[in-house]
């Protein structure tokens, strides 16, 4: 579906509403937005709905021309966008309508023009004035289609919409496209500068994230389709988790909540871990976040080429089976380690999160509860208070994505006694049901 639906790219100068603009044309807050030039780093993609067609919206960095190498970061960042430019259905061309355009908005027209895409000129900031006349500055720079807006109050983003759906072809339609497959959604997530930009990149089997040894070069929620034969993914990159008192500046502090929106809306988080620094307090909060929402998980222990010459003789099942023990909140996860440069690791980390998405929402056939886990723990006779013997009489599955299970029971006890019942419970649903990588809640209630 990625390479046939229209992909409009949002471009400009840094601070002339790109972002804005995108949230706008998306319906929500995806783009971190802030007055603080070149907030947006990475490209920022998300598929839409436009008076009901579908478009590729793309948010990109500001555009500034300068590749020196003193600022490897932004050469990057722009190299990225001219790729993407080249990949564009429609070019959306943003220029602040507040201030007389430059010549690098002149040289952004005439490097656009080699690309051979289609570039509608947008000029932004223009509240209350997108009746008026253009001003005739701006028709000087060739561009015939020119509308004003304001992303920030919506004028003019009607007829946008309008000039956009009944100008550019729809997609083909394919008999097969179901379009009511929801895709499973991964989100990479952990510390500032654990790797997850390289990982992101590795499993999509392309250079999309910005990668730097600065920590904080992710700022939004990055996120692509990934086509897999087990099932159609989203995987999502996100900014870097650091301790609350370091996100007391605007941008990581919206970067954080965009992070959590992200790990809400997944099915599985992928938690990356710098092996070779180990398992830190913040890795632990993080891992704990992650159990609250109830998400499926597998954790990544990064690095590891790096930290097999820091401690010698150290092996990967050495530390995976001290992240197990590190990470009590999530005993059901998967654990796996290596390095996210490694090329055969979109092999062996699609597959499982993919199996780990698909457990999130399988069911449990009532009879099957009732004769076979029902049986076993009461077999296994788990003591409550006084000594007597937990008996279960009827089970049932609530829902999925996270499994819930309700157990009515003879059940008498405090707080100790239900947590003791209830690992016994989950133990016996493990053994009975493969639920690798997936949190299961178990309710005790008494009938």
């Amino acid at each position: 579906m990625s390479n046939t639906v229209p992909l409009l790219v949002i471009a400009g100068k840094p601070n002339v509403g790109k972002s804005t603009l995108f949230n706008r044309l998306s319906g929500k807050r995806i783009s971190i937005v802030d007055a603080q030039p070149g907030v947006t780093r990475d490209i920022i993609e998300k598929t839409v709905s436009i008076e009901g067609r579908k478009f590729r919206v793309a948010d990109t960095g500001g555009m500034e021309f300068f590749h020196g190498e003193n600022d490897p970061l932004k050469k990057n960042m722009e190299e990225q966008v001219w790729r993407l430019f080249e990949q564009a259905t429609c070019i959306l061309l943003v220029v602040d309508g507040r201030t007389h355009f430059s010549s690098l908005d002149e040289e952004m027209v005439l490097r656009l023009r080699t690309t051979g895409r289609r570039v509608i000129l947008v000029i932004n900031k223009r509240e209350g004035m997108t009746h008026e006349a253009v001003p005739a500055e701006f028709y000087s720079l060739g561009i015939p289609e020119i509308l004003q807006v304001s992303a920030t109050h919506g004028d003019g983003i009607v007829f946008l919409k309008e000039l956009l759906v009944s100008t550019i072809p729809a997609a083909p339609f394919s008999p097969g496209e179901d379009h009511h497959d929801t895709p499973l959604r991964l989100a990479v997530v952990g510390r500032p500068n654990v790797g997850k930009s390289t990982l992101f990149n590795t499993l999509l089997g392309k250079e999309r994230a910005l990668v730097s040894d600065i920590p904080g070069t992710t700022r939004d929620a990055v996120e692509s389709d990934l086509e897999h034969a087990l099932s159609r993914l989203v995987l999502v990159d996100t900014a870097g988790l650091a301790r609350r008192r370091k996100t007391d500046e605007s941008v990581p502090f919206y970067a954080s909540i965009r992070t959590r929106n992200s790990m809400r809306d997944a099915m599985v988080c992928i938690l990356l871990i710098d092996s070779s620094q180990g398992i830190t307090h913040q890795d632990k909060k993080i891992a704990q976040e992650i159990r609250q929402l109830g998400k499926g998980c597998l954790v990544f222990f990064n690095k590891i080429d790096i930290a097999e010459k820091l401690y010698k003789g150290i092996q990967k099942h050495q530390v995976v089976r001290a992240g197990r023990t590190q990470l009590p909140y999530l005993d059901y996860a998967v654990f796996l380690a290596g390095s996210a440069l490694s090329p055969d690791l979109r092999s062996k980390i699609l597959p499982e999160a993919a199996k780990i998405a698909r457990r999130y929402y399988q069911t449990i056939p009532t009879s099957q509860l009732n004769k076979t886990v029902k049986e076993q723990v009461n077999d296994l006779a788990c003591p409550m208070r006084g000594g007597k013997p937990l008996r279960i009489f009827y089970a049932y599955q609530e829902s999925t994505a996270p499994p819930r299970f309700t157990f009515l029971s003879n059940f008498t006890g405090g707080d100790r006694e239900i947590d003791r019942c209830v690992k016994v419970i989950n133990r016996v649903m493990r053994e009975n049901q493969n639920w690798e990588g997936v949190p299961i809640t178990i309710v005790l209630k008494n009938s």
